[in-house]
């Protein structure tokens, strides 16, 4: 096989010729492989001789196998041959397959960038640690009476905080009860600001805007209840397995802390990792692009599928088209997905950082659909950032500990 390169703006292109017996010996085994499965009349199943087989399949659908054959055989050989491991499927155009002559393609190719890993101290990052307030636990414990408030019917028009029971229907559509609070837009945003003043026994119509075009909903408010919150005592404090109110601010206050400081460290990791990346010069074809914002667009969607979710919901709910979503937030996300794929996968090789089987099965249970390589993969690159991470960590401490003793 030979092969011609041209190296282009991050890609690199191949014009490869295969010897004309191989495509002979392709067109064979592709009439032996067919003729195996093929039934014909006459003959038993994978018995018929080739020039029958040949006459009962036609031309055509023979070079179609032999082509797919002898067209992933030879990308192999290439990458083989000139040490690349692609980011993506190669674009491929056919110049010359014919039996009796040379196959000739071209194949532009998407290559697993070369760089170096950065020193995680050069990472400097300026996110301060959480403070717990007084007012945060405050906030908190606002809830949690909420949550424990008795909802008491009220005489009057409804007001942000009071919970209006309403029946609503579209057109000729049965009629749904939804039970709404006011001042969440838990339901749609327009019901919560027609609903503002309403009063039980009230009938309206609402315009709302549904997947970019208007409708109009008949509304019945059926109630209008207020929220009657305990009162912040010793009494309500024990419903949370302590004894007075003072140690429920206490009790808050540590679980808020350690809310907040695991979120902290995501938020720093995610940070650390972002910070890191861009100390990496990596640049992309449109094709790789391109690529990259279709498989995230995909598993974007499988996401949301998992969650019992549609894309059209979840673009409803930022305000966007599926196109304005793709050209903006999602291109971008998904080109930074792809560098944390690339920059990780170095890292793990470099460290040579396995998973193992039982981290693999204990990921895949429950999940049958999943892809185990998917998520070998995903697996193996969360243990790579979990290492750099943890590192960047301790040069830190190290370098304020200096700092400290320097002074």
């Amino acid at each position: 096989m030979q092969t011609e390169r041209k190296d282009l703006e991050n890609q690199v292109e191949f014009r490869v010729t295969v010897p004309a017996e191989k495509v002979d010996n392709a067109m064979n085994m592709a009439t032996s492989r067919l003729g195996q499965d093929a039934v014909i009349p006459g003959f038993r199943k994978g018995r018929a001789p080739t020039n029958v087989v040949k006459a009962f399949l036609g031309k055509e659908k023979i070079k179609e196998e032999a082509l797919s054959a002898l067209l992933e055989e030879s990308i192999e050989e290439v990458y083989e041959k000139e040490n690349i491991t692609p980011l993506f499927s190669p674009q491929i155009k056919v110049e010359q397959f014919e039996e009796g002559m040379p196959f000739i393609f071209r194949m532009t190719v998407d290559p697993w960038p070369e760089f170096e890993l950065p020193p995680v101290e050069q990472v400097k990052l300026d996110l301060p640690p959480p403070v717990v307030t007084d007012a945060d636990v405050e906030k908190t414990i606002f809830r949690l009476r909420e949550s424990y408030a008795a909802l008491i019917p009220k005489e009057g028009p409804a007001e942000i905080g009071d919970v209006v029971v309403v029946r609503w229907r579209l057109g000729d559509e049965p009629w749904a009860t939804e039970m709404l609070e006011l001042g969440k837009e838990s339901f749609l945003p327009e019901f919560d600001q027609n609903l503002q003043g309403a009063q039980a026994g009230e009938t309206k119509t609402i315009s709302v805007d549904l997947k970019g075009e208007k409708a109009d909903i008949e509304v019945q408010v059926v109630e209008v209840k207020q929220k009657e919150l305990p009162p912040e005592n010793d009494e309500f404090a024990q419903n949370f397995q302590v004894s007075n109110l003072a140690e429920l601010r206490e009790k808050v206050r540590t679980d808020l802390k350690n809310y907040m400081e695991n979120e902290y460290q995501k938020q720093l990791k995610e940070e650390f990792l972002r910070k890191y990346i861009e100390l990496i010069p990596l640049e992309f074809s449109s094709h790789a692009r391109e690529k990259a914002l279709a498989n995230y667009v995909e598993s974007f969607k499988d996401y949301l599928r998992s969650t019992g979710r549609m894309l059209d919901d979840f673009l409803g709910r930022i305000g966007l088209t599926e196109e304005e979503w793709r050209e903006t937030v999602a291109r971008n996300q998904a080109v930074q997905t792809l560098k944390e794929q690339i920059v990780l996968w170095q890292v793990a090789d470099e460290r040579d950082i396995q998973v193992e089987e039982s981290e693999l099965r204990e990921a895949l249970r429950n999940r049958e659909d999943a892809d185990p390589e998917s998520i070998y993969a995903s697996l193996r690159r969360r243990k790579a950032l979990d290492e750099l991470f943890h590192d960047w960590q301790v040069s830190t401490i190290l370098s304020q500990k200096e700092t400290e003793e320097g002074r």
